[in-house]
């Protein structure tokens, strides 16, 4: 078992030298004293696979700052988060949506949002207005989002475009000089969490002893580090 080289300590040089997913790879193939075929199964890499589920763990559990955006979705009369294109163009998967534009497209001065609810709010909105329950405009626009579909009620169009405030989805690592942030700024974390991702694919002789409490620190200075991008903003705008 290995128990020599991963401390906090340790991983320092590593937090402010190391920003690739190749680099990540020859620091955990280094900790472990083994070539990269030895963790090659068929066409998959079992080191790849580890470093790219500490990503996707690290988003299911924080939606970064760096992560939001503006992002479009091209709708005929009904769009799909899985055809999203970013501010660049690029299709983009995202994790939620944070706040609707509809169909105006935003210029960042003076953006209004929309009411953006599911589907089953939708329904029950509609319902209480047929009742005279509620003040609520059947014919007020609003976006609604079941499952993977969305659309805009009343339809604007048989075609048109939705703008929206999105936390998106880190793409996949695969070239060696592939990174986001997190490399930069959550290198030891991205350490930790892949190794413990790579312990289920060794034997347990063979695995390397990272406690909970390397990696709940490591988390937290990632979660501290986030929060204080926006922080100072806020607490301008308050004042």
């Amino acid at each position: 078992m290995f128990t020599g080289l991963l401390t906090p300590g340790s991983v320092l040089f590593f937090l402010y030298y190391m920003s690739t997913f190749k680099e990540l790879k020859d620091v955990i193939l280094g900790c472990a004293s083994r070539a990269n075929s030895s963790f090659q199964a068929g066409a998959s890499n079992l080191v790849d696979i580890a470093i790219n589920n500490a990503v996707i763990h690290a988003q299911r559990n924080q939606d970064f700052e760096w992560n939001k955006g503006t992002v479009t979705m091209a709708c005929s009369p009904k769009g799909s988060i899985d055809t999203v294109l970013d501010e660049a163009g690029e299709a983009v998967k995202i994790k939620r949506i944070i706040k609707a534009y509809g169909t105006a497209v935003p210029t960042g001065d003076y953006d209004l949002s929309i009411p953006y609810l599911s589907k089953v709010s939708q329904i029950g909105d509609n319902t209480k207005a047929r009742l005279n329950l509620t003040h609520v405009d059947r014919d007020t626009s609003r976006v609604i989002h079941q499952g993977k579909v969305v659309y805009m009620s009343p339809s604007p169009g048989d075609v048109y475009t939705l703008y929206f405030e999105a936390v998106k989805w880190l793409p996949r690592l695969s070239r060696d000089n592939d990174t986001n942030f997190l490399f930069d700024y959550a290198f030891d974390y991205l350490l930790y969490r892949s190794i413990v991702e790579l312990n289920f694919y060794v034997r347990e002789d063979e695995r390397f002893n990272v406690t909970k409490d390397m990696i709940m620190s490591a988390w937290q200075s990632v979660i501290a580090w986030d929060a204080s991008l926006i922080s100072p903003t806020e607490t301008e705008i308050e004042l």
